[in-house]
């Protein structure tokens, strides 16, 4: 069973809250907290709904949201020091604490695997996935989908859904969520 949304937002909450308290005189000290984020996710939640704000503001903190396109830049930026805190996908940190990069993972959001879709334009055809699967079937190699790049959870996720229909579909990697959802709308 997945988390609840409100679970979610407290446990971040409670992270921010106990790494301020546990250190007192580094609250002392800190000022403000850097937080990278994408359009997607559960960040845009939290910093619209101004949780972390509420909870930090009565130590003095404030917050500084950062957005960036998708997870790889967000990990940098951690590693230099320009970021304090982010939140990406399942492969960039592998291959950025691969690389050696200054960072630590400090939670995880368990997954079953609900947590991805398929999106078609409103005036698809497509309607159903037994409609995608037989589309794709009917037109080898002329069905593409866009991902946020390639070895991330979305690809990985659709070429498992293509080998396991026995179908052929062109991978078009984006810089983020938010340009594929673009594409997708046009």
């Amino acid at each position: 069973m997945s988390p609840s949304r409100r679970t979610i937002l407290s446990a971040l909450s409670a992270m921010f809250l106990s790494a301020a308290l546990a250190a007192p005189a580094a609250a002392q000290q800190l000022k403000e907290v850097r937080i990278g984020f994408q359009k997607a996710g559960i960040f845009p939640i939290v910093k619209q709904r101004g949780t972390l704000e509420a909870a930090l503001k009565p130590r003095g903190i404030t917050v500084k949201w950062v957005e960036f396109q998708f997870g790889p830049p967000i990990l940098e930026a951690i590693n230099t020091g320009n970021v304090d805190f982010g939140y990406t996908g399942d492969a960039p940190p592998i291959f950025a604490q691969a690389a050696r990069a200054n960072l630590l993972y400090v939670a995880a959001i368990p997954s079953e695997g609900n947590n991805q879709g398929i999106v078609v334009p409103a005036d698809s055809p497509i309607k159903t996935m037994q409609d995608l699967v037989d589309y794709a079937k009917a037109n080898p190699g002329k069905l593409s989908y866009g991902s946020t790049g390639a070895g991330t959870t979305p690809h990985l996720v659709v070429e498992q859904f293509a080998r396991r229909a026995n179908v052929k579909l062109q991978h078009i990697p984006f810089k983020g969520n938010a340009d594929g959802m673009q594409a997708v709308l046009g």
